[in-house]
């Protein structure tokens, strides 16, 4: 009998209970509370009332179960979950053991409304696909998921076996009730499910089922065999079905593909056996004859070729190891186009459902069907090369005569240097892999100092590469190879000029002093800013006395620490601790995410290691706080062997010595803000990227058919336009079929007579419905009303897609102000409030409403999720414990006198027994010292007085060794004068004689090596400075010990942790997936795209359109390209500026990279370089006509002029409202890119800038900008203004490059002041915005003036030129050299019309607002003409 137990927690553990609904068990609960505390935490939520007390009554009562329910007749029946009975739902889900039933009472109440329960199946889904020919499904395929919980019970017992086909029959029929058309189920659900069958038994179920013998299509009577059709396919049709399929729970996945995989041979016969038998047979059907209808089946070939697709790719990785794979795909893929064949012919010859459709529907879905095997076909096919490639021995690509035509191209093809393994001299280091997918996305050591220059591949159609011309493979590798480089290159930059200052140290000194290097320099001043010169100038912060601080598993990673030398910057070494952290707070350095590398410099040699910093401004500040000197911050490394060396404590910095240190080096690079697409690049499958035929093009698109959106040929879909009818026109614009023909043209005609678009954007609006690849080129300020007019029709276009019923769509935008403009219009004009906005860096706080944060928390946690992620974050907890216990045991911060009683014990026996066995008067000296200190303590001075300490090692004979306690104790007492000789301590003589000594032991005074030492074993006969060198052995080789007995188990448990990490993230992921599936507009930027990829793809978007897409890099849209799109739309222009990059040498200023590489040219500008149709909004409402001329001329000579902007009045105070001011006052600054200035275009702009504000017209915010071609004039003019008093606006951009520059960090985060009477910007920032008046500083000036050699930088691009003179509204006013200009083609083109127009001047000329006749000439001071 059980006997009762006392609870410590009763009274709590009662309320608990009471709570829950089980009020008449709490008598019971005193007599018998364990039992009942068990029965609560374990499965009591899911018990009726009468079970629980069947359940814990005393034996002797005998309560039986129809008695109980008797006594609470408003309990659930008997093995019945209460929660369910009573709710309708139950938090364990699929986990619950008990049966999932409604009470008749509560069971018609409204079912919970799913994701998609009112839509009907992706038509490009398998079940869209059937459904869409009529195809029905098995009425037996529709259990609900109580239902499902409830048969599937019955398959679970450990000792069940399928004993007959009947019983795989009924248990294949619970996993095929869950597909689209099933509206019981949701993907909530459905993953809930899984869960519960990769964990559990249903999994072991699968593979019995995969393994039952025999499978026929013809099972005949008697002979007991399961039907492939009804028994065996419905598996496979669960593998791939969408709610299986479409997770962020990607282990779950990888589990039940893995059952399949261990089953391939027999799986693989039976699906070859079966399906050619019935291709031979010509029907799908079983042909027994008078077989019972029950057992016949209504399968059909679109879901039998796209079950069988889909599950078949997931094996693509598996092709090395199954290598007839190749063949069962290319057998389908004959199956597929025999039965196609038949189904079409006139006389159809395959009984098939799809064969009676309609020719127009049958046709697109063989198209679909046949675009799935031939993508399957290509996949198998190359992964077989590759295996292939790896069998056979390395060979040297052979260039083809075509890629040695040119000149150019012979040059490539005589330099080419292929990667990898194909490389004829082998790979450049260790990091230099032919599949993208092998490389590390961080430099190893190996490549950072590699000799030999990185593989660049060219991006020219027929340069030569080792993938095919024209495959979505070559272009993938070549984005992610340029994207890397754009990443790594200014830290492999960085470390090349510290590796080249290191050579110097290390060389040997010969006659006279040298130059300090610059690391030199840094090291003596404890730290400082690096800067090389040059075109390629890089800058960066080199941080000295590294020291490691311990390892942590923390914010699901490992970091280790490392504290440094604080920087000698402003208040960073403030006595002030409050002025250290505020500037900690407030600093731009080391942020979190940036790439930084540790660089150990040892005796001649130096080993780099990359890492993540993972620290936030808030910590490092935290850690100034104890100390001026030195700050801490935590670094994820790439390389285990940092953890390593900080779990052994190594020394890292030496002071005084200046062959052994170590610096972290910061280049402010954002490695988690390209990680992302590097990630996305390297996995993703090169197959599912959509319009592929035109992406990957090597030639003119001019002659490639640019198709429809593939949504817009389905049947029966329309355009639903009459949502853009203006008010009091509605109903007259009908609904657009582009199938139709002309109704394009009546659509054209409807939209200008009934709706508010101009004729242009009705132009690019009905070219967008047509082109599944639309590009819309926005000309400046083409706006309507309030908004551009690109951004404009991008949201009419929205407007429409979502009055079609085409959801989700997904915006990316370039910035963040870009994407809160474009969804606040949305907003705005209530097309939807169904948007969620990615990311949490919106300045705009209606729109930060919007976040998927803010909807996370509105919507609470999933209940069929709840579970699992409890069980999971308890497994993450539970490792971080295990990892930390074991981190603390190789690090030992201290060591115990059992840990080195242990060591010695067994690894120097003969000196434990010395050190245990002590002389007897040690052992005497011991007793009374204890003895006195147990009495009276220990006594030390403190420098605020006396303090009691308790060392762990003093109370020990080990503490008492090392310490040389009783040497202190003989040693005689100094001479107080010189003529006296050292005397002893009275006491001490006495201690001695009540010992029966007559003198005292002599003082070891003793020097010899550690060598000696470790062979010597009377450790009481060592000197002082003997024991310390000894003890410091024993200590460092129980360290080594303990880190080399732990070193496995911590391995085991990192690689285990950041495993369970990834799945918990994966399950936070798929909540999110959930909430996003049920929006209508799903908004970021670029970079959180990236991040979110694993979510887009599952989500299924539709539609991806991009804001400012002639700044986005092309590898940034790809990654966003996920399989279900079906129509980009790029808004943009491609003739304004160019995405940024950080490396000029891949850029389209470059001459070499503009020949080679064009990173910086985005994909809009590409496609539309390559012929692909663009569409032109170009009416423009910014700029007055004077000022439109100029771009009008140069680059856009269909743009107009709207009427608003003939009638902008004159700027005041000045004679003309178009100016360039030429002037030969030489430039200044260094050679490097970004940090040139001029002091005369300074002086200019501040007094320009105070004529214009004493105007009383120009003050209100932006009404001003002063535009600068260089970072380092944008800082002059800033810092002329501020000493004015005049309000200085400067956009977060230019703030970051400042800062990262070192050109100037201090005025980055002073406080804004309210009124913003002058913006101030370089030219790459400025673009979308305007103002009224705009002042243009080009800096570049030779001083004299030469046309021919003059310099002239970053103003050659016509991009930035169209930019510098397209932002004003009222008045253009330029400064530069005029003469220095000319060389350059559009400048020259610009300097024409105006000197006809006579706008370039050499002073400019202003004129009183209230006496126009008077002239004069406003010249700075310093003018020097």
């Amino acid at each position: 009998m059980i006997q009762p137990y006392h609870h410590r927690n009763e009274a709590a553990l009662e309320d608990v209970w009471s709570e829950r609904g089980f009020a008449l068990a709490v008598p019971v609960l005193r007599s018998y509370p364990l039992i009942v505390s068990f029965l609560l935490n374990h499965w009591a939520q899911c018990l009726s009332e009468a079970e629980v007390l069947v359940a814990i009554s005393p034996p002797q009562e005998d309560v039986g179960s129809a008695t109980a329910r008797q006594n609470v007749a408003a309990g659930a029946p008997y093995r019945v979950c209460n929660y369910y009975w009573t709710t309708g739902n139950c938090s364990r889900g699929f986990e619950c053991s008990f049966k999932h039933e409604r009470s008749p009472a509560t069971a018609s109440a409204a079912a919970p409304a799913t994701e998609e329960q009112d839509e009907d199946p992706d038509i490009f889904s398998v079940e869209g696909l059937a459904a869409g020919n009529g195809v029905t499904r098995d009425e037996g395929y529709s259990l609900t998921p109580s239902d499902a919980h409830n048969h599937l019970k019955n398959f679970l017992a450990d000792n069940f076996r399928f004993d007959n086909a009947s019983r795989v029959q009924g248990f294949v029929r619970i996993l095929a009730s869950i597909n689209d058309r099933n509206k019981a189920w949701n993907s909530e659900s459905a993953q809930a499910f899984l869960d519960a069958v990769v964990n559990g038994n249903a999994l072991l179920r699968i593979g019995d089922v995969l393994r039952f013998e025999p499978v026929d299509t013809a099972i005949g009577h008697g002979r007991g065999a399961l039907s492939f059709q009804k028994g065996y396919f419905p598996i496979l049709q669960y593998f791939a079905s969408n709610l299986v399929l479409k997770t962020t729970m990607h282990k779950n996945i990888n589990h039940l593909y893995i059952m399949l995989k261990n089953n391939y041979d027999i799986f693989r016969t039976v699906l070859h056996t079966s399906l050619g038998k019935m291709i031979q047979a010509k029907s799908w059907k079983d042909p027994t004859v008078g077989i019972p209808q029950s057992l016949q089946n209504s399968l059909d070939g679109v879901t039998v070729f796209q079950t069988i697709s889909t599950v078949l790719y997931q094996f693509k990785d598996a092709v090395r190891d199954h290598p007839d794979i190749v063949q069962l795909v290319l057998d389908l893929a004959a199956w597929f186009d025999s039965w196609a064949d038949d189904i079409s012919a006139n006389s159809p010859r395959f009984n098939d459902p799809l064969s009676s459709s309609p020719p127009n529907i049958r046709k697109l879905t063989i198209s679909r069907l046949e675009e799935e095997i031939a993508r399957l076909k290509t996949i198998v096919r190359r992964e077989s090369e590759t295996a292939e490639r790896l069998r056979r021995p390395t060979t040297r690509v052979v260039l083809s005569l075509a890629q040695r035509r040119e000149a150019l191209y012979s040059q490539l093809a005589q330099t080419y240097d292929p990667p990898g393994s194909l490389r004829p001299g082998g790979p450049r280091h260790d990091n230099d892999m032919d599949k993208i997918a092998d490389i590390r996305i961080a430099p190893t050591h190996g490549e950072l100092l590699s000799p030999v220059a990185p593989y660049l591949p060219v991006f020219l159609p027929d340069a030569p590469h080792h993938l095919p011309t024209s495959s979505m493979d070559r272009h993938l590798d070549i984005q992610f190879r340029l994207l890397r480089e754009e990443l790594i290159a200014t830290t492999r930059s960085s470390l090349a000029a510290i590796q080249a200052d290191l050579d110097v140290m290390w060389r040997p000194r010969r006659r006279g002093q040298r130059p300090l290097t610059k690391l030199e320099e840094i090291l003596k001043t404890n730290g400082g800013a690096y800067r090389t010169t040059g075109y390629d100038s890089v800058f960066f912060q080199v941080y000295t006395g590294v020291e490691f601080s311990p390892v942590k598993a923390e914010r699901r990673n490992l970091t280790v620490g490392l504290s440094f030398d604080t920087p000698d910057h402003r208040n960073a070494r403030d006595k002030d601790w409050k002025k250290r952290v505020d500037y900690w707070e407030h600093s731009k350095r080391l942020q979190s995410g940036s790439l930084v590398a540790l660089l150990i410099v040892s005796h001649g040699s130096a080993r780099i290691f990359l890492g993540v910093v993972s620290s936030f401004s808030g910590d490092i500040a935290e850690s100034a706080k104890a100390s001026a000197e030195q700050v801490q911050i935590r670094i994820s490394f790439f390389d285990a062997e940092v953890e390593l060396m900080a779990l052994r404590k190594e020394t890292l910095s030496v002071a005084g010595n200046a062959s052994r240190f170590a610096l972290l080096i910061d280049n402010n690079v954002m490695f988690e803000a390209s990680r992302p697409f590097l990630e996305r690049l390297q996995t993703i499958e090169p197959t599912e990227i959509p319009f592929a035929r035109y992406i990957a093009h090597s030639g003119s698109l001019d002659n490639v058919p640019l198709n429809p959106p593939r949504y817009a040929m389905t049947p029966r879909f329309t355009y639903k336009l009459d949502c853009l009818a203006k008010p009091g026109h509605a109903g007259r614009i009908q609904a657009l079929n582009i199938l139709q023909p002309g109704a394009n043209d009546i659509a054209r005609r409807q939209l200008r007579d009934h709706s508010v678009l101009d004729p242009s954007q009705i132009e690019a609006v009905v070219n967008t419905f047509n082109r599944e690849v639309s590009l819309i080129q926005g000309a400046h300020a083409t706006y309507h009303m309030v908004y551009p007019a690109q951004s404009y029709t991008a949201k009419e276009t929205l407007r429409v897609l979502f009055a079609s019923k085409i959801r989700p769509i997904v915006l990316i935008a370039y910035t963040n102000h870009a994407l809160d403009h474009m969804l606040t219009s949305v907003l705005d004009a209530k097309i939807t409030t169904k948007l969620v906005r990615l990311g949490s860096r919106s300045s705009d706080e209606r729109i930060a409403e919007y976040t998927l944060d803010k909807l996370e928390k509105v919507a609470g946690g999933s209940d069929m999720l709840s579970r699992p992620m409890r069980r999971q974050y308890a497994a993450m907890k539970e490792l971080e414990e295990q990892m930390q216990k074991v981190m603390e045991s190789i690090q030992l911060p201290t060591l115990t006198w059992e840990k080195i009683e242990e060591y010695l014990t067994i690894h120097c026996p003969e000196h434990a027994e010395h050190l245990e066995g002590p002389p007897y008067w040690i052992t005497a000296l011991t007793e009374q010292l204890w003895k006195e200190e147990t009495e009276n303590g220990e006594w030390i001075t403190q420098p605020k007085g006396k303090k009691k300490t308790d060392n762990h090692l003093a109370r020990t004979l080990y503490g008492f060794w090392k310490n040389g306690t009783e040497i202190d104790f003989i040693k005689p007492r100094p001479a107080t004068q010189p003529a006296q000789a050292a005397t002893h301590d009275p006491e001490v003589k006495t201690f001695f004689q009540l010992l029966g000594f007559d003198t005292l032991p002599p003082v070891p005074g003793t020097s010899r090596p550690i060598s000696t030492l470790l062979e010597t074993a009377n450790v009481w006969q060592m000197s002082q400075t003997e024991r310390i060198l000894l003890a410091a052995e024993w200590e460092r080789r129980i360290r080594e010990l303990a880190y080399n007995s732990h070193l496995n188990r911590y391995e085991e448990l990192r690689e285990r942790y950041k495993a369970v990490c990834q799945e918990y993230t994966d399950m936070k992921d798929e909540a999110r997936r959930r909430l996003l599936s049920q929006t209508d507009l799903i908004g970021c930027t670029t970079t959180g795209a990236a991040k979110l990829t694993s979510l887009l793809s599952n989500i299924s978007p539709r539609v991806l359109m991009v804001e400012e897409a002639g700044q986005v890099l092309e590898a940034h849209i790809l990654t966003s390209l996920v399989s279900s799109v079906h129509h980009l739309i790029c808004i943009g222009d491609p003739q304004q500026l160019r995405p940024n990059l950080a490396t000029f040498a891949l850029s389209m200023d470059s001459e070499r990279g503009k020949q080679l590489f064009k990173f910086d040219r985005s994909l809009m500008e590409r496609l539309a370089d390559g012929g692909l149709p663009m569409s032109q909004i170009n009416m423009q409402r910014r700029m007055r006509p004077e000022i439109s001329h100029f771009i009008r001329t140069i680059l856009y000579p269909t743009l107009d002029d709207h009427a608003v902007v003939q009638s902008y009045p004159h700027v005041s105070g000045m004679l003309k409202d178009v100016l360039f001011f030429t002037h030969t006052n030489r430039e200044n600054g260094s050679d490097d890119s970004v940090s040139k200035y001029n002091d005369f275009e300074v002086e200019m702009i501040r007094d320009l800038v105070l004529y214009f504000l004493r105007q009383g017209v120009y003050n209100g915010a932006g009404d001003i900008a002063v535009l600068c071609a260089y970072l380092g004039q944008l800082q002059k003019v800033r810092a002329a203004l501020q000493n004015l008093k005049i309000a200085v606006s400067v956009d977060e951009r230019d703030q970051d490059q400042l800062a990262r520059q070192g050109i100037d960090e201090e005025t980055a985060y002073e406080e804004v002041l309210v009124a913003k009477h002058v913006r101030l910007g370089t030219v790459d920032i400025f673009q979308g915005q305007e103002a009224k008046i705009v002042i243009v500083s080009l800096v570049r000036n030779s001083g004299t003036y030469e046309t021919g050699s003059a310099s002239i930088g970053f103003l050659k691009s016509s991009n930035r030129i169209n930019v510098a003179l397209s932002r004003a509204k009222h008045g253009l006013y330029i400064m530069g050299n005029a003469a220095n200009l000319r060389k350059n083609e559009t400048w020259s083109t610009i300097l024409n019309e105006m000197e006809a127009r006579d706008q370039v001047v050499h002073g400019v000329p202003i004129v009183c607002p209230r006496h126009p006749d008077q002239v004069a000439d406003a010249c700075c001071r310093a003018h020097s003409d």
